[in-house]
């Protein structure tokens, strides 16, 4: 993605919490989770440095919490 595509920390913020609120199938959820993932790993590299890189880096402990947290669901 370009630096004109790249969605804000903010828009992929939205994209992941309505993936958190459908009733997906666990792996159909994980696919989604590993594209926003990587979407919002790409957009902290390409802001490295600057001040928009903490709102990634927010969003992915958010994310990786998450993941954990259904990780522990699917183990039980």
């Amino acid at each position: 993605m370009s630096n004109q595509q790249r969605r804000n920390a903010s828009e992929i913020r939205v994209a992941f919490k309505t993936m958190t609120v459908q009733e997906l199938p666990y792996k159909s959820a994980l696919a989604v989770f590993e594209h926003l993932w990587d979407e919002a790993n790409r957009a902290a590299v390409e802001v490295m440095g600057t001040s928009l890189m903490a709102e990634y880096v927010a969003l992915l402990k958010e994310m990786e919490w998450w993941f954990q947290a259904e990780a522990k669901k699917a183990q039980s």
